[in-house]
């Protein structure tokens, strides 16, 4: 847990009995109750597909963060792709990477990247571009990551 639980002391110095009182320290414990509730929520995010290739998890800020991959099939040195998010963002998604798995190796291995042309509060697009003559009918995974509001 991120934020510690709070130790309080509710001991009264005056001379009323009131540490001594069955009420008072019943409420006292739902107030404890209450504060540690308190708590708890707010140590709280949703996450959806945490830990899997495609997912998003939004946190106690505001701040949603979003990632997945996509498998493609080079049919020419140049593809552009659009990504759908796997959660809308309520306002604005602020920044964007992508990148490509193994580009094959050996005789097969490509010269190639991957870009972000343009991101939306629901959509990535990307292009991959290569270089090399072994593109063609390659497949590739592009992975990406996403930041938003």
């Amino acid at each position: 847990m991120a934020i510690s639980k709070l130790n309080l002391d509710w001991k009264n110095k005056g001379e009323t009995g009131y540490e001594n009182s069955k009420m008072n320290k019943a409420k006292m414990g739902d107030i404890t109750d209450k504060i540690d509730e308190i708590i708890d929520s707010e140590n709280t995010f949703d996450a959806h597909n945490f830990g899997t290739s495609s997912g998003y998890q939004k946190f106690p800020s505001g701040l949603m963060m979003q990632w997945g991959s996509l498998e493609v099939t080079m049919n020419s040195t140049e593809i552009s792709r659009t990504i759908t998010f796997p959660q809308a963002f309520a306002n604005n998604c602020i920044n964007a990477i992508a990148c490509i798995s193994d580009p094959g190796q050996g005789s097969t291995q490509m010269t190639s990247n991957v870009g972000v042309k343009s991101f939306s509060k629901t959509t990535l697009d990307v292009r991959l571009k290569s270089t090399s003559n072994y593109a063609n009918g390659q497949n590739v995974t592009i992975r990406w990551l996403v930041l938003g509001y």
